[in-house]
Formats: C-alpha cells, structure tokens, sequence
C-alpha cells in the first residue's frame, strides 16, 4: 500500500518539532486516518520491519500485544494501540532507541549532504547573477533546506548523546 507523501513530510516536520498537535494526516488506499500527536484514545508509531522474517507471526505477535497494525509501506509499518491500555514504546531498550537514532541521522545526513552539494550550484550561480531575484529566491530556498537538515540532525546527535549518558 502506499502512503502520501504528506505523510514522510509530516513524519519530518513533527521530527523536526513544526508540525501542529493535531494534524490530520490521511493516507491513499486506506481509510483510516493518523493524527500526528493522535487524539488521547491512540497512540501511534512508525517502525521498520526489515528485521521481521515472518511478516506474519509479526501480526500475530503485535495482536497479542494489542497493538493495531494501521498501514504497511514498504518495509515501514504504522502502529497504534489505545492509550488507556498502557504507554505505547516500541523501542524500550537504551540499544534500540541508540539504534534508531543512529539510523535517522545517518538518512538527514545523506540528505544533507546532498542538499548541500545541489545548493553549491545554485549559490555559485547567485555569485555570478548577483542581481537576479530567481536566484537570489533560489539560494535562500537552498539555505532553507540545509538548515532543516542540519537542525534535524543536531536534534538527533543530542538525543544520542543523552541516551548514551542515560546507558552509562
């Protein structure tokens, strides 16, 4: 099934800390609908399945933990269980929560750097076209990006750091 890319660009925004509490977030083939921040009954998540063997015995698994699996894409899959039922973490050891983050960093991080080498030819391109708006629009757009890139990124090196004092 697929997702919207409404969805990625909301993941990326509320990771980023922009997106608003309760956004609705709908998906194309299914009708169900995520709220980023979810009314009080659901709690959400999102995780990878590339791990999981048996895709299968993992819907099992998860339904005996009352967990609901809400839409698969690709090797993601999107989770909610009832909030009256307990706090929903699927990471709950320090290992996989450094894991985790260590693996969101390095994806803003490949995205950074090739942000950053796309925004090398537009700001060089400003240099030589100083008065051109299209450009100067153009770089500050590129500027934009590398800082959102880099935010997320700082965000995820301090919650590394913190989870590694918190390991200790």
């Amino acid at each position: 099934m697929r997702i919207k890319l409404s969805v990625i660009i909301s993941a990326l925004l509320a990771f980023c800390g922009f997106a608003e509490a309760q956004t609705p977030v709908d998906t194309v083939f299914s009708p169900a609908v995520i709220y980023s921040g979810m009314p009080p009954t659901y709690e959400i998540a999102g995780i990878s399945v590339n791990g999981a063997d048996n895709y299968e015995d993992y819907v099992i698994f998860m339904n005996e933990m009352g967990v609901e699996i809400v839409q698969r894409w690709a090797r993601w899959v999107y989770l909610r269980k009832r909030a009256e039922d307990g706090p929903f973490e699927v990471y709950t050891d320090t290992e996989s929560k450094l894991d985790l983050y260590r693996r969101i960093r390095a994806l803003f991080l490949w995205g950074l750097v090739i942000e950053a080498c796309c925004s090398v030819t537009g700001i060089s391109t400003l240099i030589r076209f100083p008065e051109d708006i299209f450009f100067r629009c153009l770089a500050g757009l590129y500027i934009v990006i590398v800082a959102l890139f880099l935010r997320a990124v700082l965000q995820c090196t301090r919650k590394i750091r913190e989870l590694e004092r918190e390991g200790q």
